[in-house]
């Protein structure tokens, strides 16, 4: 009784402080909304119930809640402690404060009520200038210029003009000049050019430089509805012509700007800025001096509406002026281009000039160049571009390569625009080779043979020509023309006005050979073919070996009369296991790697001569071309199976039976059954993929193991996930099952949707019938039914099986037809008396 006592009175103690307690938590909106959807809601949050569950009146009323100015609108309370007013929408005007008052009144179910008034105001959205678009009237530069102000609510045109200006505003502009070549030429050639230049870079920055002169403009009654769609939130302005291009015009609104006497003005000035197009000029060339002939040369204009191709093929001339004496004016090649618009940038071979290597080439740009905005260029432009020889380079096939001992000692190498070279040769042992090969690989093949002597040599050659030479190997390879060898090059002397390519050394290792190895690898074994290469003979009693990328000779044998040696457990190519993250139960596709990097060598001798080949040489058929996927992970053991529970629904709390029964797909063939003992992972994830259980079992002697748990009290609902995985084998095997709270429904509710025929067009009619499961009809019960319609990718099987899919169409069918449902209607009713 003691006990029972004190309870009560914290109870009391309780209540007596709540009833000092009842406060407005929140309330809002409050101040300035952005849009007018803030004020769709008027919320009100009280600190304790102040409506009791089930028992709402309708409909609501506040009589404690006072808004001023009055809007019309309805109440609702969002729980027991949210009043919300919802505003007749179009009751509701823009710019407007509105003033909210919680009074003494307001009382909770406990019979509490406030100590003090509670206040709060918000003003709906000001007007707002919230973009800008523009266009000249009759799309010339110099026209009127076309602007729409859009607002964020509706406007008059004339209560927007009083608050307007418009005026100019300066920006930075950087200046176009005319290379010195270019102006040397003019002066001697085309004097009055300079002049025509100089007066339009100064119209320009004029027009630039213009800071606060005030533009005429006038509110348009008509303009191009397709450039400016039509609003009651937009202005359109319309400028005096003459504004000149490169101007920035500047769109100012005063803080007095307001509909009307009592709308809340904006308080604070706008500005938007408008940057009409650039003046027209040619910017420059990509390059005048050194310029590579194989790099496009293109010539950059000052214009954002751009140039046609024809017209710019029409105003550009090209000349080789590399003999002063006697300039030679290019004809240009005619064809089809890939400029279907308009252009800023035109190359020279897009123009239809061929640059040609160690010439020297004027460049012309006629006045008359005319920009699809209607500027015209109004001045001529000259650039002299230098152009060099094309860049040199030396090359004899980097990396690997097989040179047959039949074809002589001379081996060839490719060089364009070198006078000179430095060549080192050095033999190479099969002991040696694998070393250097990953060496040579990590370096791009940039090594030189170390002690080794380079060889001066020069070379005949006919600029920008690519030639072939010969380099002997016989001192590398020795009289028998057979052997590997290590052979490098490094760029010497280039010819006047070319540069080098890339001035790094190119190596090689090359093996001179009349031997042939084909080689078919798997993890299980490998097929190694032997042949002669002059006549493809089967080579018998050839040694094989294979060496790993420590050196080591993993295998080694013998060819049969047929050429062939077979190695088994060949599994050479695997890499280090990726560290897997938790709950990754993906497995690690390692075929990539696998084909990309060099993991081994196979090697083939017999009576002095020598071959092998990489596991990175993947030239010839593929498996793809077969049509056979390539996948290194398919030689592991595949771990199937299933994991399921003795029901597919528990509750929280309840205990789960859990069955594993796994098989070993193997890469020989057929499943087998694990060892007994043999140790598994089982894990449970819960609905939001969080570690919830994690164990190890033991498989029985079929492979198959058990698992109880229980499931957590207070775990979250829904779908849980088990996974079970086992260490050596590919994959893992996953199950699951639902988690929720459930009850016996009281109700239930049908729906049937009926009409005199499946066309379109038909009227069809619904009907919602709800019933509680003790037979009686929900009377007046509130529903909500939607309508929707998604179409149909399929013809009904009876149309399917009499015609073929050419003898009928979908109506207004198109590639973007979306799938997704589309509601045709939704209302919230009543049940009738009958439910």
């Amino acid at each position: 009784m003691k006990s029972l006592a004190v309870v009560l009175t914290l109870f009391l103690a309780t209540t007596l402080s709540a009833a000092e307690t009842l406060r407005v938590v929140s309330a809002g909106p409050v101040g300035e909304v952005a849009s007018m959807t803030e004020a769709n809601e008027v919320r009100v949050v009280f600190s304790e119930p102040m409506v009791v569950a089930g028992r709402i009146p309708r409909p609501v009323t506040a009589p404690f809640f006072a808004i001023d100015p009055p809007l019309p609108g309805t109440f609702r309370w969002s729980g027991t402690t949210t009043l919300i007013f919802t505003p007749d929408r179009e009751a509701l005007p823009f710019a407007r404060r509105f003033s909210v008052t919680i009074d003494l009144t307001a009382r909770s179910v406990a019979g509490n009520t406030l100590d003090r008034t509670y206040t709060f105001s918000f003003t709906t959205p000001t007007i707002r200038l919230l973009r800008t678009q523009w266009y000249r009237k009759g799309g010339e530069s110099g026209g009127p210029v076309v602007v729409g102000l859009r607002f964020n609510q509706p406007v008059d045109a004339r209560t927007i003009a009083g608050h307007l200006q418009l005026h100019t505003l300066a920006h930075r502009f950087e200046p176009p000049a005319i290379p010195p070549p270019g102006l040397r030429r003019l002066k001697a050639d085309e004097p009055e050019a300079l002049a025509a230049f100089e007066a339009k870079r100064v119209r320009a920055a004029q027009a630039a430089a213009a800071s606060g002169e005030r533009v005429m403009a006038f509110v348009a009654s008509e303009w191009d509805a397709s450039r400016i769609v039509p609003g009651n939130d937009l202005v359109v302005l319309e400028t005096r012509p003459g504004v000149p291009p490169d101007t920035w015009l500047q769109i100012h609104l005063d803080e007095e700007l307001a509909a009307s006497s009592a709308d809340v003005p904006r308080g604070a000035p706008q500005e938007l800025t408008i940057q009409l197009e650039p003046a027209f000029f040619v910017e420059q060339m990509s390059c005048f001096s050194e310029c590579d002939p194989e790099m496009a040369n293109f010539l950059e204009l000052r214009t954002t509406a751009g140039v046609t191709l024809e017209n710019a093929r029409r105003a550009v001339t090209v000349t080789d002026v590399t003999d002063r004496a006697n300039p030679v004016k290019l004809t240009p090649a005619e064809g089809a281009s890939d400029f279907e618009y308009p252009s800023s940038s035109y190359s020279l071979d897009s123009l239809g000039y061929e640059v040609q290597p160690a010439r020297r080439y004027l460049v012309r740009v006629d006045p008359s160049l005319r920009a699809e905005d209607g500027q015209t260029l109004g001045y001529t432009w000259v650039g002299v571009v230098d152009v060099w020889h094309r860049s040199a380079f030396i090359s004899f096939g980097d990396g690997q390569g097989v040179w047959e001992s039949s074809g002589g000692a001379i081996l060839p190498f490719h060089a364009r625009n070198f006078r000179s070279v430095r060549q080192w040769l050095a033999p190479l042992t099969i002991d040696e080779t694998m070393p250097l090969l990953i060496e040579l690989q990590r370096n791009g093949f940039r090594t030189t043979p170390a002690g080794a002597t380079p060889q001066e040599r020069a070379l005949r050659v006919v600029p920008d020509k690519i030639h072939s030479f010969g380099l002997d190997v016989g001192t590398a390879v020795g009289s028998g023309n057979k052997g590997l060898l290590w052979a490098a090059m490094a760029p010497g002397e280039v010819i006047p006005r070319a540069r080098i390519y890339d001035p790094s050394p190119r190596a090689t290792i090359v093996q001179v050979t009349n031997i042939g190895l084909s080689v078919k690898d798997s993890p299980l074994n490998t097929l190694i073919l032997v042949t002669r290469l002059d006549d493809g003979e089967p080579l018998a009693g050839a040694n094989v070996s294979i060496r790993t990328r420590d050196n080591k000779v993993f295998w080694s044998g013998l060819t049969g009369v047929d050429g062939v040696a077979i190695a088994p457990d060949t599994k050479l190519r695997a890499a280090p296991p990726r560290p897997q993250t938790e709950g990754d139960d993906f497995e690690y596709d390692e075929t990539w790697r696998a084909l990309g990097e060099m993991h081994f060598i196979v090697v083939a001798e017999k009576d002095g001569d020598l071959a092998y080949v990489g596991s990175d040489w993947n030239e010839g058929i593929t498996p793809w071309e077969l049509g056979v996927r390539f996948d290194i992970v398919e030689a592991d053991p595949l771990l199937r199976g299933t994991i399921f529970s003795d029901r597919g629904v528990y509750r929280l709390g309840e205990e789960v039976h859990a069955k594993v029964i796994v098989r070993s797909d193997t890469p020989g063939g057929g499943l087998k059954l694990l060892p007994a003992g043999t140790p598994v992972e089982v894990l449970l994830r819960d609905s939001r993929n969080r570690e919830v259980i994690r164990e190890t079992l033991t498989l029985n002697e079929w492979s198959s193991g058990e698992w109880v748990f229980r499931v957590p009290a207070d775990a979250p609902l829904g779908n849980y996930t088990m996974r079970a995985r086992v260490e050596g084998q590919r994959r893992a095997i996953t199950g699951g099952f639902l988690v929720a709270a459930y009850r016996r429904p009281d109700f239930r509710a049908d729906v049937s949707l009926d009409g005199p025929s499946n066309l379109a067009g038909t009227t069809l009619a619904g009907r919602v019938t709800g019933r509680y499961l003790y037979g009686g009809a929900m009377a007046n019960g509130e529903v909500r039914w939607t309508f929707t319609k998604r179409p149909v990718f399929d013809v009904p099987p009876a149309i399917r099986d009499r015609w073929p899919s050419d003898r009928y169409v979908f109506l207004g069918w198109n590639d973007e037809l979306s799938n997704d449902p589309v509601t045709i209607s939704s209302k919230e009713e009543t049940l009738g008396a009958e439910g």
